[in-house]
């Protein structure tokens, strides 16, 4: 599904393409806004939760576990999906 990609431009340009093959699913076009969001985890999270957590709890923490491998934590990405 969605893989982390690094932060440079033509990075960016092609995580949003990705995105875009998304339209019309709401929890993916979600995931694909907060993983592009260049922000901390604890600024952009409430958003993502709040639009989610009644619905989708477990496709929030494979998201968060996404935002940790984007920015190359793999022990992190594997203790946010072990809850699941």
């Amino acid at each position: 599904m969605l893989k982390a990609l690094a932060k440079n431009p033509s990075d960016r340009e092609q995580f949003q393409n990705l995105a875009s093959t998304f339209e019309g699913s709401f929890r993916e076009d979600r995931a694909a806004n907060f993983l592009e969001d260049p922000r901390p985890l604890p600024k952009k999270l409430d958003g993502l939760k709040a639009s989610l957590e009644q619905t989708e709890p477990c496709f929030i923490r494979f998201v968060i576990a996404e935002h940790y491998l984007k920015d190359g934590d793999r022990q992190k990405a594997i203790r946010a999906t072990e809850s699941v």
